[in-house]
């Protein structure tokens, strides 16, 4: 019997997620977004996290993938503030070292 891996469960949720995400910008509404564009975050940051159980993961990829996404997570919630110039430039900084992340 095969059994699913645990770092895909939060696949589940992550569908919905997205969808609600989408639809939530196509409506315009901004609120809606900032609830789940960083809880979509956290559900791909959940991902990861769960991989450090499979008895195959290589640290050095799936560490930088995780700074990546947490670098990237801070960078959304950053740019949640765009009326203030310096959260604006932050999230800028905190994308750019996701990249080289």
């Amino acid at each position: 019997m095969n059994s699913m891996k645990a770092s895909l469960y939060p696949i589940a949720a992550l569908a919905p997620t997205v969808f609600l995400l989408v639809r939530a910008g196509l409506l315009g509404r901004r609120r809606q977004i900032y609830i789940f564009k960083p809880l979509a975050t956290l559900l791909v940051i959940s991902v990861v996290l769960l991989s450090f159980l499979e008895p195959s993961w290589n640290s050095f990829y799936t560490f930088g993938v995780l700074a990546g996404l947490l670098l990237s997570f801070a960078g959304d919630i950053a740019l949640m503030f765009p009326e203030n110039p310096k959260a604006f430039a932050a999230g800028l900084r905190f994308f750019l070292l996701a990249h080289i992340a």
